[in-house]
C-alpha cells in the first residue's frame, strides 16, 4: 500500500513538467492512478475478510483509506499531467466532500456504539455506500472526460493571429493585427 502510494507521488511531478501531454497519456495517468489504489485496497478488503483468528474482526480501515484516496485524487493526476490542475483539484474537493458527507451522516446515524444487529447499522452503511457511490460516479465522469478536457484547453490555449483590413470613413484606409495568446 505504501509502495504504491509512494510510486504515484514520485511519479506526478516528473510528469507535470511537461504540460503538453497527449490527452491519451493524460487519460492513462487518470484510469492506472485510480484504478491500482482501487484494486490493491479491494484484494486487501477481501483478504483481510478471511482471516477469521482475528476475535474483534479484521481491520480495514487500510484497505478503504486506499480505496477513498484512489477514488478521490486519482482522476486529478491526469489533470496535474496536462497542465489542468485547477480542474482536477475542483473534482477532488468536489470527491471528498462527498465522501466526508456521507462519513459525517453514517456516523451522526450510528455514532460510536453501533455494530451489526443495531437498528441504525444498515441505515448508517446505506448512507456511506451511497457517497462512495457518488464518489466513484464522479470518478468515472472526470476520467470519461480528461480527454476533451485537455482537448479544449488545447485548442482555446494556442496562440491565434489576425490581419484584417479596415476602414474608417473620412479618415483612413489601414491593416489591423490582432494577436491572441
Amino acid at each position: 500500500m505504501r509502495l504504491t502510494i509512494l510510486a504515484l507521488f514520485v511519479a506526478t511531478p516528473a510528469i507535470a513538467q511537461d504540460s503538453r501531454v497527449s490527452e491519451q497519456a493524460a487519460y492513462r495517468w487518470s484510469l492506472w492512478a485510480t484504478a491500482i489504489p482501487v484494486a490493491a485496497g479491494t484484494v486487501l478488503w477481501f483478504r483481510q475478510a478471511s482471516d477469521a483468528w482475528s476475535s474483534i474482526g479484521p481491520g480495514r480501515t487500510g484497505p478503504a483509506v486506499l480505496v477513498a484516496s484512489g477514488l478521490t485524487f486519482g482522476p486529478s493526476f491526469g489533470y496535474s499531467a496536462a497542465g489542468l490542475g485547477g480542474r482536477g483539484l475542483r473534482g477532488v474537493g468536489l470527491r471528498a466532500g462527498v465522501t466526508l458527507l456521507s462519513l459525517g451522516t453514517a456516523f451522526a446515524i450510528c455514532g460510536w456504539n453501533c455494530s451489526k444487529g443495531d437498528a441504525a447499522y444498515e441505515v448508517a452503511w446505506l448512507a456511506f455506500a451511497t457517497g462512495s457511490g457518488l464518489s466513484a460516479v464522479s470518478a468515472i465522469h472526470d476520467i470519461a472526460r480528461v480527454k476533451h478536457n485537455v482537448r479544449s484547453k488545447r485548442a482555446g490555449s494556442e496562440a491565434r493571429v489576425s490581419l484584417t483590413p479596415t476602414y474608417i470613413p473620412g479618415q483612413q484606409l489601414g491593416l489591423r493585427l490582432q494577436m491572441t495568446f
